[in-house]
C-alpha cells in the first residue's frame, strides 16, 4: 500500500506506545510535501522521528517538537541518506523551531555522517530540556550551518559535556575556517548542566553579535568561566 497525504499541514502523534515507527509503508514522492508541524508526545517505542527515507519529503517542515519519548535515540537520522544522495543532500531547509524535552535515551539530535550536508540553514530556535543521555549538541559541521539561529536554550541535561562536539575523526580540511559564525544569535541560555566543561574543546572561534543576551548561564562554579568577550566566543576555552 502507498501513503499519499499531499495537503496535510500538521501531524500530532501522541500516546502511541504501540508505534515503533511514525512513518511506514511506501511513500510517494509528494507525500507530506506540505507538512509544516510535527509534534510527537509520549510515544515510548520509537527510536527516531525523522528517518532518512522521509527527510527529502519534509521540505516544508517548520516546527518539530518531541517530548517524553522514553526510547528515542535520535531525532533526525540521515545515515542512509548520505549513501543515497551523496554530499549535496539538502535536509529540512524550512525548519525554524525545534523543541526537545524529557528524552532520557536521546544520544544524538542529528545522527549520521554530516560532512558536506546542507541542512538547518533556517533554524532560528532550539530548546532542549531534560535529555540526560546527550553529551554534545552539534558537530562542528552542523554548527557552521546555523546562520539563522537566534535562540539556544539548554536546561537540565545531566551529562552534557560540550555544546559543539570534538571532531574525533580529525577529518576537517586544514584549510577550512576555524570560525563558527552565529550572526543572528540573540539569546543563549545554559542552565543546570552539571557536567558542562567546554563549549567546544577544539580551537574554533565563535563569532556572534555583541548584543547577544547571555545572562541566563547557571552551571557549577568550578566549571564557570566567562566566555563572552567583545562579541566573540572562544570555543577553545573551558567554561
Amino acid at each position: 500500500w502507498q501513503v499519499l497525504l499531499m495537503r496535510l499541514k500538521n501531524l500530532y502523534v501522541q500516546y502511541m506506545d504501540n508505534f515503533t515507527k511514525i512513518w511506514s509503508g511506501k511513500l510517494q514522492a509528494t507525500s507530506f510535501c506540505e507538512l509544516r508541524v510535527v509534534d510527537v508526545f509520549q510515544c515510548n517505542n520509537i527510536l527516531n522521528v525523522v528517518p532518512s527515507n522521509i527527510i527529502r519529503r519534509l521540505q516544508s517542515l517548520e516546527e518539530l517538537k518531541v517530548c517524553k519519548c522514553r526510547t528515542l535515540d535520535a531525532v533526525v537520522d540521515f545515515e542512509e541518506l548520505n549513501m543515497e544522495e551523496g554530499p549535496t543532500a539538502v535536509i529540512l531547509p524550512c525548519l525554524k523551531r525545534v523543541v526537545l524535552h524529557h528524552l532520557p535515551k536521546l544520544t544524538n539530535i542529528w545522527k549520521g555522517n554530516d560532512r558536506g550536508i546542507q541542512a538547518f540553514q533556517n533554524l532560528n530556535s532550539l530548546k532542549i530540556k531534560n535529555c540526560d543521555s546527550l553529551r554534545t549538541i552539534f558537530s562542528p559541521f552542523i554548527a557552521k550551518l546555523l546562520v539563522e539561529l537566534q535562540e539556544l536554550k539548554i536546561k537540565d541535561c545531566k551529562i552534557l559535556e560540550e555544546i559543539v562536539a570534538n571532531d574525533l575523526g580529525g577529518g576537517e580540511n586544514k584549510e577550512e575556517t576555524k570560525m563558527i559564525e552565529l550572526p543572528k544569535l540573540r539569546s543563549l541560555v545554559l542552565v543546570h548542566l552539571p557536567n558542562l566543561v567546554n563549549f567546544c574543546s577544539q580551537p574554533y572561534t565563535f563569532q556572534q553579535p555583541s548584543s547577544v543576551t547571555s545572562g541566563d548561564i547557571n552551571i557549577p562554579m568550578q566549571n564557570h568561566q566567562s566566555f563572552i568577550v567583545s562579541g566573540a566566543l572562544s570555543l577553545a576555552q573551558p567554561i
